[in-house]
């Protein structure tokens, strides 16, 4: 944004990049749906990558509607406090938390198949590239979403500022950096799930019995 512009004068790039970086979701989506056909039709892994796909899907587009509700989108800068926001944004985390808790309990599915058919823990696992990369964009996407929550958060305590001058330029400076770390935060959570999802699809997981 411009230092002297309420928010909805901000760069059309920045006020896109929350919304088109979701479409990344989609991405990662399809790739759950293309894992998920390779299976057997109504196998358990079917329907377990099936699940990750309307889960990753919905997650997309329920994001997509929240931020379409946001104070950079509608250049209102009490957009957060109307009744919509706060149920476009309920709804978003809810989904993104659906999606978080899913993914452990995939896993914890699949260590405890494993373990049924190999009577071993499958630590082997943990050298797999893709569940090192999948870390990787974890941790990346946690400090980019805890940044851009300081930033977001920044933002709305602008309103001590005595001059209104003061208050557009905290305001907008705040809701500008917010905007590109939490999409950065869409493109490396979307990253991370596609590199889960490669890592519990490998087979080695499975045994030849189990993969069918």
């Amino acid at each position: 944004m411009n230092s002297n512009a309420p928010p909805g004068e901000e760069p059309e790039a920045v006020k896109l990049y929350p919304v088109w970086s979701n479409f990344i979701y989609f991405v990662a989506a399809v790739y759950a749906f293309f894992v998920a056909i390779t299976y057997k039709r109504f196998s358990l892994n079917f329907n377990l990558f099936f699940i990750y796909f309307v889960l990753i899907l919905c997650t997309g587009i329920f994001s997509i509607v929240y931020h379409l509700h946001t104070p950079s989108w509608t250049g209102k800068f009490n957009t957060h406090k109307t009744p919509k926001f706060k149920k476009w944004l309920n709804v978003d985390v809810g989904f993104a938390v659906s999606l978080l808790i899913y993914s452990i309990l995939f896993l914890i599915v699949k260590v405890l198949i494993f373990y049924q058919k190999q009577q071993r823990i499958p630590f082997h696992q943990l050298k797999n590239p893709n569940f090192f990369l999948s870390i990787l964009f974890i941790i990346l996407s946690v400090v980019f979403f805890k940044i851009a929550g300081n930033h977001y958060s920044e933002a709305h305590s602008c309103n001590n500022r005595k001059n209104n001058n003061h208050f557009v330029d905290c305001f907008s400076k705040n809701l500008d950096a917010y905007d590109i770390l939490h999409s950065n935060w869409h493109i490396f959570t979307s990253l991370a799930l596609i590199f889960w999802i490669s890592w519990l699809s490998h087979a080695s997981w499975t045994t030849k019995r189990w993969s069918s």
